[in-house]
């Protein structure tokens, strides 16, 4: 009889009407956790579950977090997915040439993480320091992706998942003995935040690096409008400018490229694989100029003169600019 009734409040499923959402709130207690459960109707007796737990020893192993309990477990399977955590995961979409303060805003609109917290620890000077990354932001170093995290997460472990994702996927582009070589890869990294926000084309992306490249052999100003873009969204914390005016281009900044030569203090952007890969491995060419060709395709004109520069962009003008 008393296997019977045992038998009946662990192991019969529980057929609520739908699947629950249920959260376990820091420092909870098991009677607390239990008798909330039996409230909801997802366990029969808020007893047994204490009676179980205390059998298994997990009483202090519950994980607080969001849990998707799904309808027809029995209470044995319920308490071992609170007590294993494995949570309601949220999925969200981190894009290629978003700064840290756009991906902060989509992980609170998710409500995985407080956007001031996020940004907060992309500034932690321990975080950065085990990365051994010359910076005070991690800013370039949180990989754009698909990420699927459960809600109210920590800001530290939010942060370190997007970095060691940035380094594995930065060790498929360079030897693994060179990302220890701090010095040789980090001015590429700001480089390939600021292609990532130049290029359109794919198949452009290695040929923009190399008038980069080139620009700074010869110690030309890079002239980077994407640099530019940054000062007025991310310092001046103003809405993303349709075009860039000549005045915008003399905005006194150590991240203005047009007035500083050598690249900005820090990215400017986080970059994904194709933009990584441009800055390590970029095109072979003589070009150092670029403008627009074609604005709906995000194509460009490339050349090697000033000249020829000079006459692609009245073409470009000509073609784009709406007739009065």
């Amino acid at each position: 009889m008393v296997g019977g009734v045992v038998f009946y409040h662990l192991l019969t499923p529980v057929s609520f009407a739908n699947d629950q959402l249920f959260e376990v709130y820091e420092s909870e207690s098991l009677s607390s956790i239990a008798s909330r459960l039996e409230k909801r109707a997802i366990i029969k007796s808020a007893f047994w579950m204490r009676v179980y737990s205390w059998l298994r020893g997990t009483e202090k192993r519950f994980q607080k977090g969001e849990y998707l309990l799904k309808t027809g477990s029995n209470m044995v399977e319920i308490h071992d997915q609170i007590v294993s955590g494995k949570q309601l995961l949220v999925r969200v979409i981190l894009k290629e040439g978003w700064t840290s303060t756009k991906m902060a805003k989509a992980l609170e609109e998710q409500q995985i993480i407080k956007a001031d917290d996020f940004l907060q620890a992309t500034r932690d000077p321990k975080i950065i320091k085990n990365y051994n990354i010359p910076s005070q932001t991690l800013e370039g170093f949180l990989y754009p992706d698909t990420y699927f995290f459960p809600r109210n997460s920590s800001p530290e472990m939010v942060v370190n998942v997007l970095v060691q994702r940035f380094f594995q996927v930065l060790g498929t582009i360079i030897p693994e003995e060179k990302l220890k070589e701090t010095n040789t890869w980090y001015n590429t990294i700001v480089l390939a935040s600021i292609i990532e926000r130049e290029y359109r084309v794919r198949e452009e992306a290695p040929i923009i690096s190399s008038v980069f490249f080139n620009r700074l052999r010869y110690n030309i100003p890079l002239a980077s409008c994407a640099t530019v873009e940054y000062i007025i969204t991310e310092i001046q914390g103003k809405p993303h400018p349709k075009r860039i005016f000549f005045a915008d281009t003399e905005i006194p900044s150590p991240f203005n490229t047009y007035i500083n030569r050598g690249l900005p203090p820090n990215p400017i952007s986080n970059p994904g694989r194709i933009a990584l890969n441009a800055a390590f491995n970029p095109a072979t060419t003589d070009y150092l100029f670029f403008v627009v060709k074609d604005p709906r395709l995000g194509t460009h004109t490339f050349s090697k003169t000033i000249a020829d520069h000079m006459a692609a962009r009245e073409v470009y003008l000509e073609t784009y600019t709406p007739k009065l």
